[in-house]
């Protein structure tokens, strides 16, 4: 993701606590992916390899409304996303 996008989509301390586990023990950032049904996809990017933790996490955000979806319904989102 380009520095322009990073500023123009502030990460909500929200979204930065419901990775805060990834963040504590692995290099990365938060990245904000785009819109989805109404809300913000952002999801966790590792700096360097990934672990091989399993299915990835995305978290959906709008305006204090939060969810987490991993599995199929997390992949089901990077998809409609265009990963």
């Amino acid at each position: 993701m380009s520095k322009k996008n990073k500023k123009q989509h502030p990460i909500p301390q929200a979204v930065l606590d419901e990775f805060k586990y990834l963040s504590d023990e692995y290099e990365g950032e938060v990245e904000f992916m785009g819109r989805y049904k109404g809300f913000d996809a952002y999801c966790y990017s590792f700096h360097g390899e990934a672990p091989e933790i399993g299915y990835p996490e995305i978290v959906l955000y709008n305006k204090g409304d939060i969810f987490s979806l991993t599995g199929f319904d997390g992949l089901s989102v990077i998809g409609d996303l265009g990963y």
